[in-house]
């Protein structure tokens, strides 16, 4: 029988607190940050809380999410929004 390795187990925790954090992030509350910014028709179309680096957000953020908008011109933009919890705002990027 093999030892439990604490040093895998912290990692595994660490990972498990860390994105478990994005799932606290509403949609409504991202939406709300996004129409502060002049974006009319904000529409989330995905969430995502897993490597959140990997869908344009920075480290500090828990949760990534992608959304249609239309912008002060009257075009229908993509957005990725970043959002961190529960002391980082809202980050709105556009493609």
């Amino acid at each position: 029988m093999k030892t439990l390795n604490w040093k895998h187990l912290a990692a595994v925790i660490a990972i498990a607190t860390t994105a478990g954090c994005g799932t606290f992030v509403g949609e409504g509350y991202v939406a709300q940050a996004v129409e502060k910014q002049g974006y009319k028709n904000v529409r989330i179309t995905a969430k995502h809380i897993f490597f959140v680096s990997w869908h344009g957000c920075g480290k500090d953020d828990n949760a990534a999410f992608e959304a249609t908008a239309v912008n002060a011109n009257g075009q229908q933009v993509d957005l990725t929004v970043c959002a961190g919890w529960p002391f980082k705002g809202v980050t709105v990027r556009t493609s």
